[in-house]
C-alpha cells in the first residue's frame, strides 16, 4: 500500500538526541527521502522539550509535537500550535486533553554513521542561523555536543530491538549514573541502592554500581560524601555500551524507578524494547495502552516487596519468560518508535 504522506518537515531546534527516537520512527515508516529539516517560521525560538513537524498529506498539512521533556510539564505554545501533542512524561491530570497521546518511555538512538552525523549537524545548525530560526545564541559547540553524542553513547535502533535468550539464571546487572538534585539521594539513588544489595544478598552474581559523576560536586554540597557510602559500588569511569549492552542482555532480570523529575528514564524505554523481566517502583505517568502489574512488569512499594520480587524472579524461570514476552509485545505495540509516531499522527488525522 502506498503512503498518502507526501512530505514530512522537522525544526531542527530540537535536541537531537532525544528527538531520534521519533526520527526513527517517521523514517521507518515513510523512508528518509520525505524527510526535510527546515525552520517552521511560525515557532519563535529553540525548541528544547520536543520535536516539532508538518506532515504534509493528501494536500492537507498536519502539525504533530513528540514532548520528550523528563518534565511533566505541557509546553502550552506547542499544544496550541499542534494538532496532536504526543507527550512522554504525561501527568494523569492531563491525560483526558483533546490533543494529547501518552507516548511511554524512549530513549536516544543513533541515526547516521559518524561522518554523516556531523554533516547534518553542520547543516541543520546553518539552517537554524541562516533561515530565520530566531536563534542568535545558539552555540555549535552544544548542538554538536548533542549530535556526538548519537555515535559516542548510543547505537541504531535494531542494536537495542532484538529479542534473546542471552540471561544468565542467577545474574543481575545493574548500572546508573549517581544522581543529584531534587531529591534523588532519597528516591532513585535508594530504591536503585537497595535493588543492589539485595541483590548482592539473594543472588549468585551482581555486577554494577552507580556511575560517580565529579562534576556534580559544584552543583550538590552533598554528592561528595556519596563516594563514601557507596564506595563499594561506585565506578569512576563509564563502561563502554558494547560492554554495558553485553551484561544487561545477561542480566536475568532489571531494575527501574522513575528517574530525574520523576521521569519514564530511557532505562525503562531500552528494557521493554530488549523484552526483559522488570522490577519497578510505582511508575508516575501515565503509560499508553495496558502496562499492567504483575503482567509487564512487577511493582514494588517497600524493601520487603523489593525482596520478595527478586526472590520470585530468581526461583522462578516460566515466569521471567512469559515477562519477557509481554514486555517485548507491549513495547511493539505501544512504545517503539514507529508505534509512538503512529498512535500521534492517529491523533492528528493523517492517513498514512
Amino acid at each position: 500500500m502506498v503512503s498518502s504522506v507526501k512530505r514530512i518537515i522537522i525544526d531542527p531546534r530540537c535536541r537531537i538526541n532525544y528527538a531520534s527516537y521519533y526520527i526513527e520512527g517517521l523514517r521507518s515508516l515513510f523512508g528518509s527521502n520525505l524527510i526535510k529539516f527546515e525552520c517552521l517560521k511560525d515557532i519563535k525560538g529553540m525548541i528544547g522539550n520536543g520535536i516539532a513537524a508538518i506532515i504534509i498529506s493528501n494536500n492537507k498539512e498536519k502539525r504533530v509535537f513528540f514532548d520528550y521533556i523528563d518534565a511533566d510539564s505541557i509546553d502550552e505554545e506547542m499544544y496550541i500550535w499542534a494538532d496532536a501533542y504526543g507527550k512522554v512524561n504525561l501527568s494523569s491530570t492531563d491525560v483526558h486533553r483533546d490533543k494529547i497521546v501518552p507516548m511511554g518511555p524512549n530513549f536516544g538512538v543513533s541515526l547516521w554513521n559518524p561522518i554523516s552525523t556531523i554533516i547534518r549537524c553542520l547543516k541543520n545548525y546553518s539552517v537554524i542561523r541562516y533561515d530565520g530560526c530566531n536563534s542568535d545564541n545558539l552555540s555549535l559547540i552544544s548542538f554538536l555536543r548533542d549530535y556526538a553524542y548519537m555515535f559516542i553513547r548510543r547505537k541504531r535502533y535494531n542494536y537495542y530491538h532484538r529479542y534473546t535468550d542471552e540471561e544468565q539464571r542467577g545474574y543481575v546487572f545493574s548500572l546508573s549514573t549517581l544522581w543529584w538534585g531534587g531529591g534523588m539521594f532519597i528516591t532513585t539513588n535508594k530504591y536503585r541502592s537497595d535493588f543492589i544489595h539485595l541483590c548482592k544478598q539473594h543472588m549468585d552474581e551482581f555486577e554494577g554500581g552507580f556511575f560517580y559523576v565529579n562534576c556534580a560536586e559544584k552543583e550538590s554540597k552533598e554528592y561528595s560524601k556519596y563516594k563514601t557510602e557507596f564506595h563499594d559500588i561506585i565506578y569512576k569511569h563509564r563502561m563502554s555500551m558494547s560492554d554495558y549492552d553485553k551484561r544487561s542482555r545477561k542480566s536475568w532480570f532489571v531494575f527501574s524507578t522513575p528517574s530525574v523529575n520523576r521521569c519514564h528514564g530511557w532505562k525503562l524505554g531500552e528494557y521493554l524494547c530488549e523484552g526483559k523481566a522488570i522490577v519497578s517502583t510505582p511508575l508516575t505517568n501515565v503509560m499508553p495502552g495496558h502496562f499492567e502489574k504483575g503482567v509487564h512488569y512487577l511493582e514494588v512499594n517497600s524493601l520487603q516487596e523489593m525482596e520478595e520480587a527478586i526472590i520470585r524472579l530468581r526461583d522462578d524461570a516460566e515466569l521471567v519468560e512469559r515477562m519477557k514476552k509481554n514486555a517485548f509485545q507491549y513495547f511493539n505495540e505501544w512504545v517503539s518508535p514507529e508505534a509512538s509516531v503512529k498512535h500521534v499522527l492517529d491523533k492528528a488525522g493523517i492517513c498514512y
